[in-house]
């Protein structure tokens, strides 16, 4: 593991763990989100940013920062949103302090992004004074993809994958943890071989997408899926249909080949 640096990864739909934390009353947040980072330290993944970063005020803003500043995805989720009365329409609230850390679990899977904030009473919106719930609380809402790690090899996307589990579990344990929506199902039950057939079912969907949009006259040229090794197989069972057995559908495949 070395020493933080930020990468830039593809910011296309996929397979994701969803995540948020709250602290409870009375705790530090700097301390927890340390103890946190700490643990992240001894996970195999890529890297860890090397501190806790305290950040107070405008800072916490991502708009005031250039495109390559390493903490500018980090401070785009760090926003919250609240619903306009009447209008329904979701209103996004900058932090006005946080402290976070960020993790790049290995290539081709989007980094995961720790912390807790604390966000205004109150914000102006179209000249009216709208409240924001849990003003007072510190919590934190992210996500990580990780299924294009998957482009690399699935041992790699299981290490990334189960990596960020298991950190979110290090903040189950230190008390900090609120809700978890794995889309591998792998939270819920720790079935490494129902991840793999998960991850798998994403990458034919996908490539299967690909492919009808090209079929369409759409180009997609970057899509993230593509470069999978089985980019080519996968695309026709996408096109086959994403509902059928995927390792059934693989295995006749390849016999073929």
């Amino acid at each position: 593991m070395g020493r933080w640096k930020h990468k830039e990864v593809p910011r296309t739909m996929g397979l994701t763990i969803q995540y948020s934390l709250r602290i409870p009353k009375g705790s530090d947040p700097g301390e927890v989100i340390e103890k946190l980072r700490q643990a992240a330290l001894d996970l195999p993944v890529d890297e860890v940013s090397d501190q806790v970063f305290h950040l107070v005020g405008p800072a916490c803003d991502w708009q005031q920062l250039e495109q390559d500043h390493p903490l500018r995805w980090a401070l785009i989720q760090a926003q919250d949103s609240i619903e306009a009365p009447a209008d329904g329409v979701q209103i996004t609230v900058s932090p006005v302090e946080l402290y976070l850390f960020t993790v790049s679990p290995g290539e081709g899977c989007e980094e995961a992004n720790f912390g807790l904030a604390r966000y205004p009473d109150r914000i102006n919106w179209r000249d009216r004074e709208l409240e924001v719930p849990d003003s007072g609380v510190w919590h934190w809402r992210s996500f990580c993809k990780t299924q294009y790690a998957s482009t690399v090899s699935i041992e790699h996307f299981l290490r990334c994958h189960v990596a960020v589990c298991c950190l979110l579990r290090e903040a189950e344990r230190l008390g900090v943890l609120e809700d978890v929506d794995d889309e591998g199902g792998f939270w819920d039950t720790w079935d490494v071989s129902a991840l793999v057939q998960a991850v798998n079912e994403y990458n034919v969907g996908m490539a299967g997408m690909v492919k009808g949009l090209e079929q369409s006259g759409i180009e997609v040229d970057q899509a993230a899926v593509r470069a999978n090794p089985e980019y080519p197989v996968l695309r026709e069972l996408g096109n086959a249909g994403v509902g059928k057995s995927l390792a059934e559908l693989l295995r006749k495949y390849l016999k073929k080949r």
